[in-house]
């Protein structure tokens, strides 16, 4: 605290501020709390006191509230939850009020206070305190009903989540598209990310999903809370693994007891990270990861959970082996409970103890079973509180609470038990967010173990896609046994000069050799085509010109083919008559030379005739008729190959992106959907040679919106004004070309710290200004090509901190070594192709640093005169 003395020789007072805390202060999640703050003000300064208050989290000092007489100021991101509570009234009292705590409001607040050139502040330590956690029966998704629910809650050590504080969690970030049971007896669910199947009642909005006042009886998972646990959850890595049984036990050997899953979330809470799966005490294997890294489920943080079956319910069998986390009590917690009964004072004769039992040791089992595979008799068994007998007059209670009453907090399964009616030996643990778009549901299936999330997708969330996409097999025909396909040409046909048919040629071995069919479609069982086909074609001369071919069927009276086909003619060759016939497909088809033809076929007969029309087109020798070429280029046809002759000053764009990058107008770019602040976004596009997305032209916003906008959600752009305020920028160093606003943007309020620009995929990939610590998805951005490490040069060095990619233009300059001079051009830069600029021995010649004594010496030296 800056503070001077309250009186001086002059008996004048001094600027002096004062929060009458002596450390850290407690609240919980979702509550209010009011930090007083009390100011002396300098009796020898006329000028109004300048007052706020600021809080520094992470290293990061924020401004809250601002004022200056009756001028008061306050950051958008604490409107409404921020307040000076007497100020007005009273200018010596600036507490503050803060409400709708969050974790992120956590950190030191500094009450600062300058008047004239005096200036005075004291601070004090706020932690916010409780998370909020989803909680889901071992079975199966939606199985509590309101009071199950509640009571799961309390079985886990936690209590049902109130709507603050479920709000105060999504606004830090949290999000599950899974509706639960809250303490008000509504249904409801966090979204930051809207998507198919987690809409709810907000549509394509962000933001706390409502299903209002249900019936109890209705049946949802839960969210849960938990503010505090009295002890210690540890890791205990077993070589050999353990049964939920020998995990028990071995925790009791420790003198602790098996975690419950709120332990584990709020020692997660308060900074454990382990990357082993462990068994907690209902039965489920879950593990707690503080900092992202691979094979250790995804890129979030959170309580990663393991679960038997692929749609994200069921509990491990109970045999199965994993690590474990154990609890240990506080000691004095320990002592507390212990002497919390007297041991001095007795029952009456036939005073019976389960009353007690039953109130004060209630335990309700952590999740309920399907009729035909119950655990009661188990629950009986390991469970088992004696509240039937009675103690004499001249009984003791303190030993029978001893060795009667310990009841460990959790009970163990059987090995015969079966927790759900399916047993299967493969575990899954399911991924944080969803898959990205270029993983394969193959390989997935090839996996045995899936990651687990902490935020769960909706069942219908958008997995029929992903199958339709990747895992889309055309359909093949069959034709029955008496069904020809090869159909016999009887009579001669006669053709344009362009190509000819021998007589009596067969069909059969065009189909092999230059017909490829498409399986796109197939015959009826009962259809069948005659095995001889007597037809007689007549081509005309002009090209184009549509023929109508009217065949017989001879030997069969009725024939009802009722398939049609998409046929599509493409030239074999330039210099060839010969022609493939393809029936179209679902998915892409590559012409050989980009020319394509296509007819539509449908025939129908009565009784036996069949008419077909069918446009023949006969492809003419100069394949450079239709230019194929682009950008000026000129068609050449050599022999029977066509080639495209550039300008002298064009290539053309004959780059290629890498695996997974896709390319647009000479640039690759890449979606990630996982959420990140826009510093540690730009940070991972630069580990890959690129940088969050510029936006240069209105056809390169039309592509990056209908392109990766697929996923509906807001991402990242590379524009900021983090260096000056409103002088927006590219991070990739683009000059500022296009602009898209959305109305009213950008506009930076006050103390805001609105630095970065977001697209907003609902309205046309709109921009807007936001703060740069939100977490969202982002596109990354760079050329086709890239450099290595610049060329190395004798006695020199390169400005600047070396890289291992240097994206297409980028400029490298050289300085001489101590002792060395300087000659020439000492700038290199990277050229398209990924080489740089001038090849090592050009640049060892004339970016070389010469000896500064040789360099005086030459400088010094006259010229020889000339004859």
């Amino acid at each position: 605290m800056h503070a001077g003395l309250i009186t001086g020789p002059d008996d004048i007072r001094q600027l002096q501020v004062n929060i009458p805390h002596s450390g850290p202060v407690s609240t919980s999640l979702g509550s209010s709390i009011s930090i007083p703050c009390l100011v002396s003000l300098s009796s020898s300064s006329p000028v109004a006191p300048r007052v706020k208050w600021t809080v520094v989290s992470g290293g990061v000092e924020t401004q809250i509230l601002v004022a200056r007489g009756q001028r008061v100021k306050v950051n958008e991101a604490y409107r409404d939850r921020a307040a000076w509570l007497n100020y007005t009234s009273s200018p010596d009292d600036l507490s503050l009020w803060l409400g709708d705590l969050r974790s992120s409001d956590s950190g030191h607040y500094r009450c600062e206070v300058q008047q004239g050139l005096e200036d005075a502040s004291d601070l004090v330590q706020l932690k916010v305190k409780g998370v909020v956690f989803h909680y889901r029966d071992a079975l199966g998704r939606y199985a509590f009903s309101f009071h199950q629910a509640q009571r799961a809650c309390e079985a886990i050590g936690a209590q049902i989540t109130t709507p603050d504080q479920l709000l105060a969690a999504y606004y830090d970030g949290y999000e599950q598209c899974d509706a639960g049971w809250l303490a008000d007896q509504s249904v409801r669910y966090p979204i930051q990310v809207p998507r198919e199947g987690c809409y709810g009642d907000m549509d394509g909005q962000p933001g706390v999903r409502n299903y209002g006042t249900m019936d109890p009886d209705h049946l949802f998972d839960a969210y849960c809370y938990v503010e505090e646990t009295e002890g210690e959850v540890f890791h205990d890595s077993i070589p050999q693994q353990l049964s939920f049984d020998e995990a028990q036990s071995h925790c009791r050997a420790t003198g602790a007891e098996l975690a419950t899953t709120a332990q584990l979330y709020m020692a997660w809470h308060e900074g454990l990270d382990r990357c082993s799966p462990g068994w907690l005490a209902d039965g489920s294997v879950r593990y707690p990861i503080m900092t992202p890294r691979e094979r250790c489920g995804g890129p979030q943080p959170g309580v990663k959970t393991l679960y038997r079956f692929s749609n994200q319910t069921g509990f491990p069998q109970p045999s199965s082996l994993h690590d474990v986390y154990c609890f240990r009590r506080d000691i004095a917690q320990i002592l507390e409970e212990e002497m919390y009964i007297a041991p001095t004072f007795s029952l009456e004769e036939e005073a019976s103890i389960a009353p007690i039992l039953e109130e004060e040791m209630y335990i309700a089992p952590t999740f309920s079973l399907e009729e035909d595979a119950s655990i009661a008799p188990i629950l009986e068994e390991e469970m088992y509180i004696a509240s039937t007998f009675s103690l004499e007059e001249e009984a003791s209670i303190a030993p029978i609470l001893e060795e009667e009453m310990y009841i460990a907090p959790t009970f163990s399964l059987e090995e015969e038990a079966s927790i759900a009616p399916i047993l299967e030996e493969e575990m899954y643990i399911a991924p944080t967010f969803s898959l990205e778009e270029e993983a394969s549901i193959a390989t997935i299936l090839e996996e045995e173990m899936y990651i687990a999330p902490t935020f769960f997708l909706e069942e219908e969330a958008s997995i029929a896609p992903i199958l339709e996409e990747e895992m889309y097999i055309a359909p093949t025909f069959s034709l029955e046994e008496e069904a020809s396909i090869a159909p016999i040409l009887e009579e001669e046909m006669y053709i344009a000069p362009t190509f000819s048919l021998e007589e009596e040629a067969s069909i059969a071995p065009i189909l092999e050799e230059e017909m490829y069919i498409a399986p796109t479609f197939s015959l009826e069982e009962e259809a069948s085509i005659a095995p001889t086909l007597v037809e007689k074609v007549n081509v005309a001369q002009t090209l184009g010109e549509e023929v109508s071919i009217t065949p017989t069927l001879e030997e069969e009276e009725n024939v009802t083919p009722t398939f049609e086909e998409d046929f599509t003619v493409f030239p074999l060759d330039s210099q060839t008559s010969n022609w493939a016939l393809l029936t179209t497909t679902t998915g892409p088809q590559e012409s050989l030379n980009d020319l394509e033809y296509s007819i539509k076929n449908s025939p129908t007969t009565s009784n036996a005739a069949l008419q077909s029309s069918l446009i023949v087109l006969c492809f003419v020798p100069d394949a450079c008729v239709n230019d194929p070429c682009l950008n000026g280029g000129t068609c050449t046809d050599w022999d029977g190959q066509i080639q495209c002759l550039c300008l002298p000053s064009y290539g053309g764009d004959l780059e290629r992106c890498e695996p997974g990058w896709d390319k647009f107008h000479g640039f690759c770019y890449r979606h990630f959907s996982q959420r990140l602040s826009w510093e540690v976004a730009e940070q991972h596009c630069r580990m890959l040679g690129a940088h969050l997305v510029s936006i240069i032209t209105p056809e390169e916003q039309t592509y990056i919106n209908s392109r990766f906008n697929n996923y509906k959600e807001y991402q990242w752009t590379g524009l900021n004004d983090k260096t000056i305020e409103d002088d927006f920028r590219w991070s990739d160093g683009n000059p500022m070309l296009y602009e898209n606003w959305y109305k009213g943007q950008p506009d930076s309020y006050f103390l805001s710290g609105e630095d970065c620009v977001v697209m907003v995929w609902h309205d046309e990939g709109r921009w807007s200004d936001v703060p740069c610590n939100y977490h969202l998805a982002y596109t990354c951005k760079k050329g086709t090509s890239s450099c290595g490490p610049p060329p190395k040069v004798r006695n020199t060095s390169i400005f600047g901190k070396g890289r291992q990619r240097y994206e297409t233009k980028a400029v490298v300059r050289y300085h001489c070594a101590p002792g060395f001079q300087q000659r020439l051009t000492p700038l290199i830069r990277c050229l398209s192709g990924g080489r740089w600029e001038r090849p090592q021995e050009f640049l060892e010649k004339n970016i070389n640093c010469l000896n500064r004594f040789i360099a005086l010496s030459f400088r010094g030296r006259r010229p020889n005169p000339t004859p």
